[in-house]
């Protein structure tokens, strides 16, 4: 010992430590698949380029909870058109999808 203090045990001669083996799926956490058991809810926007009908259930079925209504791009009945639609897709893929309408 350099500074002079005796060692608790004597020093052990062994082979060269190796450090453990890491892998990138070692930091992840499993991903939950079930959408009614998910915390995180996920919030897509709605606006003229996504809001036909096959563009919504498209979105559900990827795990869309949240619907934001862009207002700023509310034209004459869009949103009337739109609401009932989700309303109608969400209950026949038995989702309960929530609308956010962002002034």
């Amino acid at each position: 010992a350099k500074h002079g203090l005796p060692r608790a045990s004597p020093p052990v001669e062994s082979a060269e430590v190796m450090p453990p083996r890491l892998h990138v799926n070692m930091g992840n956490k499993v991903q939950e698949t079930n959408d009614s058991l998910r915390k995180t809810k996920v919030v897509a926007s709605l606006g003229p380029s996504s809001w036909s009908e096959e563009m919504i259930v498209k979105m559900m079925e990827a795990g869309t909870d949240i619907f934001r209504l862009n207002c700023s791009h509310r034209r004459g009945g869009d949103f009337e058109r739109v609401y009932p639609l989700i309303r109608k897709y969400a209950k026949e893929l038995g989702r309960k999808v929530e609308c956010l309408g962002d002034l």
